[in-house]
């Protein structure tokens, strides 16, 4: 009696996946992905990025992004730390 109730339960507080918004198309230097967890790890070409996400770029070095929406691309220079989110929606209608 309960069993259906206590299912939903369950599957309603799993945590679910979150998808993919953006790729590392290429990168010079020791690009940084750092995880909302708290996990960094090295970025590579064809590295999948999250909303959630955070691209830091060391001295001397760059990224390149494609968004998987649109195909837009963004180059984050030297220096600098980009949330993923902040591009997330480049070429979304305006609402």
């Amino acid at each position: 009696m309960f069993a259906p109730l206590l299912i939903a339960l369950v599957l309603a507080a799993a945590p679910r996946a979150e998808p993919a918004v953006a790729k590392v198309l290429g990168c010079r230097g020791a690009v940084v992905i750092a995880a909302l967890s708290g996990t960094k790890s090295n970025a590579q070409p064809g590295t999948p990025l999250l909303r959630s996400d955070t691209v830091k770029v060391p001295s001397g070095g760059f990224a390149l992004l494609q968004l998987l929406d649109n195909g837009y691309v963004v180059r984050v220079e030297e220096d600098l730390t980009l949330a993923v989110a902040d591009i997330a929606l480049l070429g979304a209608p305006a609402q």
